[in-house]
């Protein structure tokens, strides 16, 4: 809450803490010049220092990232050659009426385009959703116990905050990287050539 929101609404306040930025990540020197000066005090002085996330290029997301387009990849590789078996016979028939070579290879890289593109949305539902869904309930229980301390007048530490961050860049990479990739991979791995076959009649 802002002073001046505070002051307006006649609650009054006591200092709890105060909040500093750097340009740059202290020393250790530096740390243990500024712990000494607050234990010099005398006073119950809490220093805490952020030095932000333990990950932050993001590894771990970035390892289940390209985990997860393989597998996307391996799958739609798998459905696309399904396809491909079963459709061999109008491949047959559309290069017999004069369809172009390349005919084939679009076919196959549009299916499994088709079907990394329904891998990875399903996917990234599936993930979110528990996983929002999970940070909303630690949420409610973490707003529930300061809640509580606030009540009892033993709050001794920060609201602590919970949020949701969202990968959309990442999920956005995926979305568009993935389906093209296997559309590649679809039409370098197709041949152009039909292969002869005796079509039932």
């Amino acid at each position: 809450m802002p002073p001046a929101a505070a002051r307006s609404a006649h609650v009054e306040t006591v200092p709890f803490g105060a909040y500093f930025t750097t340009t740059c990540p202290p020393t250790d020197a530096q740390r243990q010049k500024t712990q000494q000066a607050l234990d010099d005090t005398g006073a119950d002085v809490r220093f805490h220092l952020e030095d932000g996330p333990d990950d932050p290029v993001g590894v771990v997301p970035l390892a289940l990232a390209i985990f997860a387009a393989v597998v996307t990849l391996g799958d739609a590789g798998t459905a696309t050659g399904l396809a491909r078996s079963d459709a061999e016979t109008d491949l047959a028939t559309l290069a017999a009426i004069g369809a172009p070579p390349r005919t084939r290879r679009l076919l196959a890289a549009s299916q499994c385009a088709v079907v990394a593109a329904a891998g990875v949305l399903l996917g990234a539902v599936t993930g979110i959703v528990p996983a929002v869904g999970l940070r909303l309930v630690d949420r409610r229980i973490a707003t529930a116990f300061d809640q509580r301390q606030l009540d009892e007048g033993t709050a001794s530490r920060l609201i602590e905050h919970v949020p949701i961050v969202m990968p959309w860049g990442l999920l956005a990479v995926l979305l568009i990287a993935v389906p093209m990739g296997a559309a590649g991979l679809a039409a370098l791995a197709t041949s152009s050539r039909p292969t002869t076959t005796r079509r039932a009649t």
